[in-house]
């Protein structure tokens, strides 16, 4: 068998299988080769014929060299220069500078320069700045730098370069890579930059055996860029849909129903909403001429301005059926907390959990802490059961008392304080209408206009001050009133009137307070039943009171005169008598045996005190 000549410094030729090493000098041009050629030194020239192996060698030249067309050609260990290898297995070799390689199985070793691999699988390979065509690339291979068109990419890293065509890239690692990628399949692919897809190019996720897929897509024009950054964890509630703060952040939230069928929702910013815009839904029904618009929640939910969430922002959460329109707080606890409670608007309003069916209709800092209680205006407490305080620092603390205007404290249950300023009603069912400072402190006792009223405890006592603290600016100096007391008699026994229908005390007398004097002018009637025996008097006296109840005295005598009576009745007889023990004035009546009559008194007292 001929061999050609070559420039080597040692071949070994095989020839009937029995490896002959030749040593050899010199430059041998145009060889051609079959068979096996291991060799140390430098192969050039044209032609490699098929079933060859080089080992060890570095193969230069033009083209021509490898260009048998069999595919059991075996490169191993050799560095490659300039040339084009086809159908050849290349093992652990370099490959440098202008060659271009087809079609060859090519394992470790590095390819740079302008080499062009096309139709190539290549395994555990370093490639930098080369244009790659076809084949496969897999395992651990690098590629740098280079722009890999058609091909399978399988567990490689790709830094730089470009990918483009129908390549398909699978489970890579791509990092700083400009391309376009067809396919990305298999294993996990990596990319620590940014991927962009051209020209509303799809992002696609296809079925389980990839026969269809869905996608997302840009719009046809992009105003500017955006970034959306999804949340760091899933939603907690189960339904949650994603939504933007409208700067990009997403967020987890309760997802909407669907469009709106029977409203209109629009935005109005003209003048005068220029400068806080107003977003609004408008009933689009067309069936009637009248439309009612219902918010409804389920079962007892509640009906809200603002989310709870604990905070002075949203505050707690509401009562069950509560409706709460607040929208500004200072405090959590300012919020419609009890059942059924109601909070129209305004700020810092607070409707406790004690006060179900509570309700403040607007304003500022106000509070419901019984049930049924209403409140309203700046700073008024409804705090008794069915309490209404309105106006302005007013209190109202017996049940179904009320407050109306500034400062006024009812205390007492049923009263009422209306008008004028801070007056106060301590007794139940006591009221005062239109005074300064005024205070009725008995049950059913009443202040009416004026300056500095007061009842004191008289049961019932109605004082009318009638001026505005022409003396000095204290209660008692300058009022007046009127008291009625009364009693029922059966027999002659001399009985004292009071104004209740206890026995007579401190409370149902009119009492003096202390250091005080006072003109009394009253009149009696006595009568019987059926139109029976009757008889009236009035009376005229003047009584004072020094420090304490014992000093209290008549000024001389009380002037009595018997108005009219029926002969039946000449006998019933009225005293007008100083109470040194409670220290007041009263009137003792005695009637006759076994008759039944009614006794009704009327004081009508100017009075002073210091």
């Amino acid at each position: 068998m001929a061999y050609g000549e070559l420039k080597v410094d040692t071949i070994t030729f095989t020839n009937g299988g029995t490896d002959t090493s030749v040593a050899v000098s010199g430059l041998v041009l145009n060889p051609t080769f079959s068979g096996d050629i291991t060799s140390t030194g430098t192969i050039s020239g044209e032609i490699i014929l098929g079933g060859t192996t080089v080992s060890g060698a570095t193969v230069s030249g033009g083209d021509g060299i490898f260009v048998s067309g069999v595919f059991t050609d075996q490169i191993s260990g050799a560095t490659i220069t300039g040339n084009t290898v086809k159908a050849t297995s290349i093992t652990g070799v370099n490959i440098i500078g202008t060659t271009s390689v087809s079609g060859a199985t090519i394992t470790g070793g590095t390819i740079v320069g302008t080499t062009t691999v096309s139709g190539a699988t290549v395994t555990g390979t370093t490639f930098k700045a080369t244009t790659i065509t076809g084949g496969t690339i897999v395992g651990t291979t690098t590629v740098s730098g280079a722009t890999v068109t058609g091909n399978t990419i399988q567990g490689t890293t790709i830094t730089g370069g470009t990918v483009v065509g129908t390549t398909t890239v699978s489970g890579a690692t791509v990092t700083g890579t400009a391309g376009n990628f067809t396919n990305i399949t298999g294993g996990a692919s990596t990319f620590t930059s940014n991927v962009t897809l051209n020209a509303q190019s799809d992002l696609r996720f296809a079925d389980a055996d990839s026969s269809n897929w869905v996608a997302f897509q840009a719009p046809t024009t992009v105003g500017s860029n955006v970034t959306w950054t999804l949340p760091d964890a899933d939603a907690t509630v189960s339904g949650y849909a994603l939504v933007s703060d409208a700067a990009g952040n997403l967020s987890w939230a309760s997802a909407g129903g669907g469009g709106l069928t029977y409203f209109t929702e629009a935005e109005s910013t003209a003048s005068p909403n220029n400068t806080a815009y107003v977003d609004s839904f408008t009933a689009a029904s067309t069936g009637t001429t009248d439309v009612d618009i219902a918010l409804v929640p389920i079962a007892g939910g509640a009906l809200l301005g603002q989310i709870p969430d604990a905070t002075a922002a949203g505050g707690n959460k509401r009562g069950t059926y509560a409706t709460d329109w607040q929208r500004s707080r200072t405090d959590a606890l300012d919020v419609a907390a009890g059942s059924f409670s109601t909070i129209g608007g305004g700020g810092q309003n607070k409707i406790t959990t004690a006060s179900d069916y509570g309700t403040i209709p607007g304003g500022y800092d106000n509070e419901c802490t019984a049930d049924y209680a209403i409140a309203c205006g700046y700073s008024c407490d409804g705090d008794g059961a069915g309490s209404t305080c309105f106006g302005y620092a007013g209190s109202a603390t017996g049940s179904y008392a009320v407050s109306l205007g500034r400062s006024h404290f009812a205390g007492g249950s049923d009263s009422a304080a209306v008008g004028g300023y801070a007056s106060s009603t301590s007794g139940s069912y006591s009221a005062i209408i239109g005074s300064y400072i005024g205070y009725a402190l008995a049950d059913h006792s009443i202040v009416l206009g004026g300056s500095r009223g007061q009842t004191g405890t008289v049961v019932g006592r109605c004082v009318i001050p009638a001026c505005d603290s022409p003396i000095a600016n204290t209660n008692y100096v300058s009022q007046s009133s009127i008291l009625l007391c009364g009693r029922q008699t059966t027999d002659a026994t001399t009985t004292s009137l009071g104004s209740d229908n206890t026995t007579v005390d401190a409370n149902n007398i009119l009492t003096l307070t202390d250091n005080s004097a006072f003109y009394v002018k009253g009149s009696c009637i006595a009568a019987v039943t059926a139109g029976g025996d009757t008889k009236a008097w009035t009376f005229e006296a003047v009584i004072k009171r020094g420090a304490g109840a014992g000093t209290t005295t008549l000024v001389g005598s009380a002037v009595k005169n018997v108005i009219a009576y029926d002969s039946g009745a000449a006998s019933w007889d009225i005293d007008i008598v100083a109470d040194a023990t409670y220290g007041g004035i009263r009137v003792e009546v005695t009637g006759a045996a076994s008759t039944t009559i009614r006794w009704v008194t009327k004081f009508e007292s100017t009075e002073t005190a210091y």
